[in-house]
């Protein structure tokens, strides 16, 4: 018991629900029978949501601009295409058993596809196994075509926090897919080169925390402006065509930050603004102007709003971005509260876990504690240094 409760401590950080911590920590100290189906048609209400999810991918959704667009650019995405799958290139090889051992290493279990094959069952298969998988996956790779299976997904609806009614789909793929996928993207990787160096998102040894940091450093006068922009439903609305052309040329999160920190940082923002606009109409991407925001740093309100492609955005003196609430002053004053207040509800689970005798030591306490709420912390410490004043 002892070493379940440290493993499952360990699986916490700043981003474990506290719902998730309270439901574990109750199902062993007051075991209760299981809920009852939470649909009373579970198969009408499985075909309207696909039906919802399939609504929501369509091309319909963008603008008409944008799809005039598109198909005014298709036939030369075509032809980008077809002259890079003509060009030889020193990536048209087979792969081998090292690259699809590596593709393998340090893969923990997760929920398997439709073919219930999980990481576990593909890295113990032996020589064997992985001798029919790596022919399997050559194969695929030179006649340049994908197994049904392999495309085929199972979708689960999980209602969204804040909005119990909405729902975000999850797709569970197959693990053989997923796996493939690793191989291909390590060989897409060597022939693409390094990414954008303001790019934090698919970085090895990059992640939400070097963002800020990056972010925090060009504020790093106490002045200037920054606009959140929103790409909508950007994983859904994303053309296949458009993203393979991309990547014939050089390659390509749907939450971005544009920093201005010169004195003509408005009129930058117009300048760029305007390009931004030219290039989602080209990518087929569409903006959420409802959640997109201009919140400046130091400095008045523009005399006259911004816009993107015609549309004003919202100006904001505080807004929260990748879990860190940012204010026109930089003193993460609101920030601070979040942190007492998610801290303190974290705090009264550990209080009740350490009331029970099911076997939480202090080694189990120790660990809930470090990484339920220290993590939390550290999470957010790159902003802890401006808090006696704004950032200068």
């Amino acid at each position: 018991m002892k070493e379940a409760w440290i493993r499952w401590c360990r699986t916490l950080e700043s981003h474990s629900t506290l719902r998730e911590m309270w439901r574990r920590i109750k199902s062993v100290s007051d075991p209760r029978p299981p809920h009852p189906p939470s649909h009373t048609d579970p198969a009408a209400e499985a075909s309207r949501l696909a039906q919802h999810y399939a609504d929501r991918s369509t091309s319909h959704n963008l603008p008409q601009s944008v799809r005039d667009k598109q198909v005014q650019l298709s036939t030369s995405h075509l032809a980008a295409i077809q002259a890079a799958c003509e060009r030889p290139d020193p990536a048209d090889v087979l792969f081998t058993s090292r690259e699809l051992q590596k593709a393998l290493q340090h893969r923990g279990d997760t929920a398997p596809g439709l073919d219930r094959l999980t990481y576990s069952l593909l890295s113990h298969a032996g020589h064997c196994g992985r001798d029919r998988l790596l022919n399997l996956l050559n194969l695929s790779w030179s006649e340049g075509s994908l197994p049904r299976s392999w495309k085929t997904g199972v979708i689960h609806p999980i209602p969204k926090p804040r909005d119990p009614g909405a729902t975000h789909p999850i797709s569970l793929l197959s693990c053989v897919a997923k796996t493939a996928k690793r191989v291909v993207r390590a060989c897409l990787a060597w022939h693409l080169g390094p990414l954008h160096p303001r790019s934090f998102a698919y970085h090895p040894g990059r992640s939400a925390s070097h963002c800020l940091a990056s972010f925090l450093r060009e504020l790093r006068g106490g002045w200037g402006m920054a606009v959140f922009l929103d790409l909508e439903k950007v994983f859904e609305l994303a053309n296949p065509l458009v993203i393979q052309a991309a990547l014939a040329d050089r390659g390509v999160g749907d939450d971005l930050a544009l920093v201005f920190s010169k004195k003509d940082c408005f009129t930058q923002a117009s300048i760029s603004f305007s390009r931004l606009h030219n290039k989602c109409n080209e990518l087929g991407l569409k903006v959420n102007l409802e959640k997109t925001k201009c919140l400046p740093f130091g400095l008045r309100p523009p005399k006259h709003p911004l816009s993107l492609g015609g549309c004003c955005i919202e100006p904001v003196t505080l807004h929260r971005y990748l879990g860190v609430y940012f204010d026109s002053g930089l003193t993460f004053a609101r920030h601070v509260r979040y942190l007492q207040e998610r801290a303190a509800s974290r705090i009264s689970a550990l209080h009740y876990l350490s009331s029970c005798s099911l076997g939480a030591s202090y080694a189990v306490l120790h660990t809930f504690y470090v990484h339920a709420v220290c993590f939390l912390v550290d999470y957010s410490v790159i902003c802890l240094p401006g808090l006696a004043s704004p950032i200068s």
